[in-house]
């Protein structure tokens, strides 16, 4: 056990003299391993004086503390680590091993931890560098609540360890900073290293990159997924420390120069969420600024906060030296475009002292606190470093004299120290508040090996320090929306259950506070699921969950919403409504009667074999007043491993010997298709828990897998072939049948590799001892691109606005009071209709009314409305969107259907025929290539000419080929080419002398960083050489107006300075 006393300094309580013994906010919190400090928490892996430093520090939504650091790294390779304990002090021994996860990744030597993200779910994104034998590498990685390593994430790389490089030739890279946007994606932030320019020594990028949920790359970010900085100021040194999303805005980065010596000057800038440079924002520069640059010390990603109200605070430490070491903090409180930033110099001014900042925090009342190791140069060393500090600032800047007299707080810690002046507190790394206003403060000390007190030798440890806080002041944002509320809901056993809609009010407008979700996912609109979004007023918010694997049991979904986001955490802090969402386990939700409810029923759980069929019955008795059947609805609950292989048909009855009628068969799915371009039979999903219904909107032959997380076939979906075929067969004026007796459904599995089971099908006919009145009800579709040059074929453009037009229309012959319309717009990653917004609009005397109420246009992809027209009344839908530029060559297929669902004295539909319309688009690509810069430079005789080349869009160039032919008389002696900073790798063929064409594969994006050929060629004339011409050729399948009009270009003569003659004298 080790041992522990308080040591007393004088010279600390001259320095941090407060007034009064402790202030209470600084006072230890004894429940935490007994006295408030934590050294060491966990088991020495290797060998016990490796050195151990934790950099990063975080609170769970659990109230648990996550820190992450590496051992080693002196002599040995460094092992990354991330450990979790207890608000006690207790390692979780749950977690990882004995409460201590470690990364790894074959092929590499070593890996460390810069910084850390804990998400609601309890998992981790850890982003590092990793040491391979030629060169050091940034990674971003997960970790799952368990600390296990999450090697199926990013599919694609090595035990799901993301490497981050460029494009081309580089010699290594860093992660120092990582985030996860509100829509789910991750950003990290670091430097790429590059051969120098011409070849001579190294230069670091900056370097953002962003990456789907997944870990797989985001196209729709800079040059697939990667961004680079090189800014001037910065000379060949480029590092990007800090990366934050400034909600509804984009990307906020910190970029400067690591390491060195001297002054640098760090400026921030924000991008936008395709990767772009946002000319809205007025970068801004923190000048002398001194980034942290040991392996202990803390990064900017500590230090800077978009604020709820859209303004950006940060806080970064200044060269004002005293004695040598950093003694300020230049605070800055910018616009939300980052205009005239208001600013403050703050730092400790007592003679002969000065602080290292370390991390810090952000408190919902605006306050800050700062981890700082306080330095006495003047005094002798060992005082000067067994010290440790908290500063605290209000949200104006000042220090705050509620904390302490001068708002700097230092105390001499438990830990044990020789004395000597290598052993002590090296640095202050991190400090992170709990919702209760704890303060949790992580240090790196150096102590006497194998004891404490020894003064031979050191060993490096992490300290965490535990003071007890307070309750957080007034909030000066109003993060508090209104409350909101769940209904129950039940699901079958291990299956998802969704919630009704909740929409976001009372927030201050404009204001962004994050929503989170524990034990479950949340959504908004029809967007992608996840943990935790940033939410605004008139958001429409849905949870969903798991429910248990016993039936009657019941899971809690808890919605949290608003206070601001917590330090390396998306866990909030602050005033937040909470709504729960109970997932009762029961049945799954069938419609009408179930199989396994009725004595006489057959057959209801059976299993399906492979290439085998099955059959099951359900007696359906009427007693006499079921002579009209109006309408009929088909549950399956089916587990099975691949359901393209699967055919089901229901038989009414009558079956095929009904005499006067239809056939009395109904195919309700017949081997699905993985998309509506797929064949027959690929849906490779699993599992069918759906209602068949001629009134949903979805088609089962083609709704495989979606919603995506669901079984492969699940809701409402439209049966192969109609129902309604039935519909009416049974009447007493039809040869006296009825739809008594024995309903049969029949499962086939048509092909080899798999099995399954049904659980159980339902029943649900909805019929009358009399006629039912008539609304015949139709629909027609267009659309139309706002595209010019397709104007009128019907063609959708990708990357530019698409318009659909459905028109209902009641043919009668009665009115109806109870239709209802339904349309899906595409959400997939190259079909998607981006920025969807609609309406509807209905003939005199009509009405429509949308299911989720809209306040001027509805948006997303989802059309729901309720109708009731006159005979001959219309109702139309107007659906408007853009086109994903990333869409392909192909078809854009939309669904829409009407329905009349039953009624109290409503009407039904008689013709089924006519109540879906699908609208095929072909998709006509349209790119604009253009020569959009050209320069050149001479050396001698030898001149380079850098030719840019653009896609104006709107659409993707999938691959081009440009033909340039220089001035005659000139000789090409080299070709190559680049994409920013990014070098690439496309084929040139010589034409001859002058001549030369290049050859691209890969394509531009619309309005993305230019391609640029580099041109070297030689020149022995006299005076100008002359005009160059550039020819740009789209792909085959793109409209391009201009495509292989000539740019011409001037190259001027050499200067009287650059010529250099044959022989090698001027």
């Amino acid at each position: 056990m080790r041992r522990k006393f308080i040591v007393l300094a004088s010279i600390l309580s001259l320095m941090f003299s407060t007034g009064q013994a402790l202030a209470a906010p600084t006072d230890p919190d004894t429940s935490f391993d007994g006295d408030g400090e934590l050294e060491n928490p966990f088991p020495i892996q290797l060998h016990t004086n490796v050195p151990r430093a934790f950099r990063v520090a975080a609170w769970d939504a659990y109230n648990r503390i996550l820190v992450g650091g590496k051992d080693g790294g002196y002599s040995g390779a460094p092992v990354a680590l991330v450990g979790r304990v207890h608000i006690d002090g207790n390692p979780d021994t749950t977690y990882g091993d004995s409460g201590l996860a470690s990364l790894s990744r074959f092929g590499v030597d070593g890996m460390t931890v810069n910084d850390l993200l804990v998400l609601p779910d309890g998992s981790a994104l850890v982003c590092g560098d990793a040491v391979f034998p030629n060169r050091t590498a940034g990674y971003v990685a997960r970790l799952d609540a368990n600390g296990q390593q999450d090697v199926n994430w990013a599919p694609g790389s090595l035990d799901g360890v993301v490497i981050l490089e460029g494009q081309g030739s580089y010699r290594g890279s860093r992660c120092l900073a990582v985030d996860q946007l509100g829509d789910g994606r991750i950003v990290a932030g670091g430097e790429i290293t590059r051969p120098g320019p011409g070849g001579l020594g190294l230069s670091s990028h900056g370097l953002v990159v962003v990456r789907k949920t997944d870990g797989y790359e985001d196209p729709g970010f800079g040059e697939n997924g990667v961004v680079e900085f090189e800014l001037q100021q910065f000379r060949s040194f480029n590092t990007v420390f800090a990366v934050a999303e400034q909600p509804g805005n984009g990307i906020l980065v910190t970029l400067g120069e690591l390491g060195g010596s001297g002054a640098h000057d760090l400026n921030t800038l924000r991008l936008g969420y395709d990767g772009q440079l946002d000319p809205s924002f007025n970068p801004f520069i923190h000048y002398d600024a001194a980034p942290p640059t040991g392996i202990n010390s803390p990064l900017a990603s500590e230090l800077m906060w978009p604020l709820p109200n859209g303004r950006i605070r940060q806080a970064m430490p200044l060269h004002e030296h005293i004695d040598g070491y950093v003694g300020k903090l230049y605070w800055v409180d910018a616009p939300r475009d980052g205009l005239l930033p208001d600013t403050a110099f703050l730092g400790h001014d007592q003679a002969g002292a000065s602080l290292d900042f370390g991390g810090a925090a952000l408190a919902p009342d605006g306050k800050v606190v700062y981890a700082t190791r306080p330095n006495l140069s003047s005094q002798h060393c060992t005082i000067s470093h067994t010290s440790l500090g908290l500063a605290r600032l209000l949200a104006n800047g000042q220090p705050d004299t509620g904390f302490s007299s001068s708002g700097y707080f230092g105390w001499q810690p438990v830990a044990d120290f020789a004395n000597e002046c290598h052993q002590g507190v090296m640095n202050a790394n991190d400090v992170a508040l709990s919702r209760q206003g704890r303060i949790l403060s992580l240090y790196t000390i150096s102590q006497g090996w194998p004891n404490p007190t020894d003064t031979g030798s050191s060993v490096v440890r992490p300290l965490l320090s535990m003071r007890v806080g307070e309750a957080f002041g007034p909030e000066p944002w109003d993060t508090l929306p209104n409350s909101v509320s769940f209904a129950a809901a039940s699901a079958r056993p291990n299956s998802i259950g969704e919630s009704d809609w909740v929409q976001v009010t009372g927030l201050d407008n404009g204001a962004y506070v994050p929503a989170l979700v524990l034990g479950g996912e949340l959504r908004i609109g029809f967007g992608d699921w996840g943990n935790a979004r940033w939410v605004k007023n008139g958001d429409w918010l849905q949870v969903r969950g798991v429910a248990p694997s016993s039936i009657g049991n019941s899971r809690t979904v808890r919605l949290l919403v608003g206070g601001i986001r917590g330090h390396n955490s998306w866990d909030s802090l602050g005033q937040r409504i909470q709504a729960d969402f109970v997932i009762a386990a029961s049945m799954p939700s069938l419609p009408g009667a179930r199989c396994s409810s009725g004595g006489f029923n057959t057959n209801c759980s059976a299993t399906i074999a492979d290439n085998s069929s099955v059959t099951s019955t359900i007696n359906f008795l009427n007693g006499g007043s079921c002579n009209y059947v109006q309408r009929v609805r088909v549950g399956l609950d089916i587990e099975h491993t691949y359901i393209g292989d699967l055919r089901v048909t229901l038989t009414d009855p009558n079956g095929q010997i009904f005499i006067g009628g239809s056939e009395g068969i109904v195919t309700l799915l017949n081997r699905p298709a993985a998309s509506a371009s797929a064949a027959s039979g690929s849906c490779g999903r699993d599992d069918i828990v759906a209602s068949f219904d001629d009134a949903a909107v979805t088609p089962a032959q083609t709704a495989c897998g979606t919603p995506v997380g669901y079984p492969a076939l699940s809701g409402d979906v439209v049966p192969a072939n109609p129902l309604s075929e039935l519909v009416g067969r049974r009447t007493t004026g039809n040869n006296g049948a009825d739809a008594s007796g024995l309903w049969t459904l029949k499962i086939e599995d048509l092909a080899n590799g798999d099995s399954g089971q049904l659980h159980d099908w339902s029943l649900d006919i909805d019929c009358s001892a009399s006629a039912p009145a008539i609304s015949d009800l139709s629909v027609a579709v267009s659309g139309q691109s706002n595209n010019p040059l397709v104007s009128g074929t019907g063609e959708a453009v990708p990357g530019d606005g698409v318009a659909i037009t459905w028109t209902v229309t009641n043919n009668g012959p009665m009115a109806t009071s109870n239709g209802r319309f339904r349309a899906s717009l595409p959400t997939g990653l190259t079909d998607s209709i981006d920025n969807a917004a609609w309406g509807c609009t209905t003939s005199t005397g009509g009405n429509c009314t949308p299911a989720i109420p809209c306040f001027g246009a509805c948006l997303g992809n989802e059309i729901d409305a309720a109708l009731s027209l006159p005979v001959g009344g219309t109702a139309t839908f107007v659906a408007i969107g853009t086109l994903t530029e990333l869409a392909g060559d192909g078809t854009l297929v939309i669904n829409g259907r009407s329905s009349v669902p039953l009624a109290i004295g409503g009407t039904r539909d008689n013709a089924p025929e006519n109540d879906s319309a699908q609208l095929l688009m072909p998709i006509q690509r349209i790119t604009d290539l253009a020569v959009t810069g050209t320069r050149h430079s001479w050396q001698g005789n030898t001149v380079t000419v850098e030719i840019d080349i653009s896609n104006l869009g709107p659409s993707q160039n999938l691959s081009f080929t440009a033909d340039f032919a220089l001035p005659v008389g000139m000789q090409i002696t080299n070709a190559e080419c680049r994409r920013g900073n990014l070098p690439c790798n496309d084929g040139f063929t010589a034409g001859g002398g002058h001549l030369i064409s290049l050859t691209d594969g890969n394509g531009l994006l619309p309005n993305r960083t230019p391609y640029t050929a580099i041109l070297t060629a030689t020149w022995n004339g006299a005076g100008a050489p002359g005009d160059m011409t550039i020819r740009t050729f789209t792909d085959a399948t793109a409209i391009d107006t201009d495509n292989g009009a000539t740019t011409t270009y001037t190259i001027s003569a050499p200067s009287a300075g650059d010529i250099i003659f044959s022989n090698g004298f001027e």
